[in-house]
């Protein structure tokens, strides 16, 4: 009878971690998201250098995705509506 408790616990552990790193796994990574951005603002005619590749990546981090806008805009002066849709392809 604790064998089969214990069976059980170690069964409900084993899903319980599953469900927890699953999504992990299987999430897209990082790096498609700013290879979109890049590729975006290539095809609306803007040259990708080293600022468009750090905004995107910022753009595709949470933490720093305020900072991607501000560099496309003031720094690199890309239209509005470029650089939001550029931003928001780095953070998908």
């Amino acid at each position: 009878m604790l064998r089969s408790k214990v069976q059980r616990m170690v069964a409900a552990v084993c899903v319980t971690a599953a469900a927890s790193v699953l999504p992990v796994v299987t999430a897209a990574p990082a790096h498609a998201s700013v290879t979109d951005c890049q590729v975006y603002l290539k095809a609306a005619g803007y040259k990708v250098g080293p600022v468009v590749t750090d905004a995107c990546a910022k753009g595709a981090d949470w933490l720093t995705a305020g900072h991607c806008y501000p560099l496309l805009r003031i720094s690199l002066g890309i239209k509005d509506a470029d650089a939001t849709r550029a931003c928001k392809l780095a953070a998908a």
